[in-house]
């Protein structure tokens, strides 16, 4: 990328804890565009989704109201029906944001791309930003003219 680039990204956040540094952390920095990944930890930690939901919204309300664009990315919880997507669904419409699915694809099934039983390794991060870049890349070039 031809920008700047801030990971406020804190391991074993919550959207709970995210939301409240979120003003702190990133919307003091005034970026351009922000890629909010969230969910996996309230859904390991067995918060109401209806709590997570509420809180991502709130994230992408703030991030438009300081006038950035806001993605969500989002990561499947489930092996064969996942009950978030449809509420990143939701949201990307509601709000009408970009939303990346699942980006988490072909990482968490592949021990290869994987630190742990759980995170992934430089190979899977590159893997994932590579995923992110190919959807937001178009919002950077058009907001570059």
């Amino acid at each position: 990328l031809k920008c700047n680039v801030i990971n406020a990204g804190e391991n074993g956040d919550t959207t709970h804890d995210a939301l409240k540094r979120l003003e702190r952390d990133v919307l003091t920095k005034n970026p351009g565009l922000v890629i909010v990944e969230f969910g996996g930890n309230d859904f390991i930690r067995q918060l109401p989704k209806k709590e997570t939901f509420e809180n991502l919204d709130d994230m992408v309300v703030a991030i438009q109201n300081k006038g950035a664009v806001a993605v969500l990315a989002a990561v499947r919880v489930g092996v064969f029906f996942d009950p978030y997507y449809g509420e990143f669904k939701k949201i990307a419409k509601k709000r009408r944001v970009l939303l990346i699915p699942d980006i988490m694809k072909g990482v968490f099934d592949n021990p290869e791309f994987k630190s742990d039983g759980l995170h992934p390794n430089a190979q899977g991060y590159q893997m994932i930003a590579e995923r992110i870049y190919q959807y937001i890349s178009p919002l950077i070039k058009d907001n570059d003219s």
